[in-house]
């Protein structure tokens, strides 16, 4: 089995994974670290990154990293795995939560930064998170299933601000907030305000969303299986 041939057998595990990004702000900030990056919109859409690392100083994972660039066919089909598996996602947590949500724009990128080969699969999620007058509320599915090995990054739309946390993030710049593997995220649950929102909810003029806005809904059971191995190195 040749490292293209393993890396896209990575995918058709029979396990769901939830992650994202792209070329965005968020994506662009650590560029070479490995990681499940949420970019949220103010529409409550967003860009879920899985990127994955190569170090290019080992021949084996230099040899992978360059069969998967070189590859075509390879690649198109790694983004539409991802893609359908992501769409599954989508479906059933529109279901659960009564919110319309939809996966498009996906994508794969390839870069270099040094000695490390970074692979990016991204989508855009329509729904995602629940939106309630200025504000966006992020829960399930990191809330009560999710696991990874790996961290899990929350970024918020520009001009809105982190008005609630559950749990305290290991990092925290802005409205940038990062959690390190192996964190419990039982009861996890973010809220980002706009200015104005976060005016009214400081003057007590806000309605609480906290337990009417409704979240994921859905039980993802394998996350960390998928997610782990393709952020594992390719090896045997």
């Amino acid at each position: 089995m040749n490292e293209v041939t393993r890396f896209l057998s990575l995918l058709l595990v029979g396990a769901v994974v939830l992650a994202v990004g792209t070329a965005s702000t968020a994506a662009a900030a650590e560029p070479t670290e490995p990681g499940l990056i949420v970019e949220l919109h103010e529409d409550g859409s967003a860009t879920v990154t899985l990127r994955t690392t190569y170090d290019l100083a080992s021949d084996e994972e230099a040899r992978a990293f360059t069969d998967l660039r070189e590859d075509d066919d390879a690649r198109e089909k790694l983004v539409e795995k991802y893609k359908d598996r992501m769409s599954r996602v989508a479906a059933t947590a529109a279901t659960e939560t009564g919110r319309t949500m939809q996966v498009t724009n996906e994508r794969i990128e390839l870069s270099t930064s040094g000695d490390v080969g970074v692979v990016a699969l991204s989508v855009q999620w329509e729904g995602l998170a629940a939106t309630d007058t200025g504000r966006l509320v992020v829960t399930r599915p990191f809330a009560g299933d999710f696991e990874s090995d790996h961290s899990l990054t929350l970024v918020g739309p520009h001009g809105y601000d982190v008005t609630a946390t559950n749990p305290s993030p290991d990092s925290q710049t802005e409205n940038r907030l990062t959690w390190q593997s192996g964190t419990e995220l039982n009861e996890f649950e973010v809220t980002f305000a706009s200015s104005d929102a976060a005016e009214s909810e400081a003057s007590g003029d806000s309605t609480d969303t906290g337990t009417n806005t409704p979240g994921f809904g859905i039980v993802i059971a394998s996350v960390a299986l998928l997610g782990a191995a393709l952020l594992a190195r390719l090896r045997e």
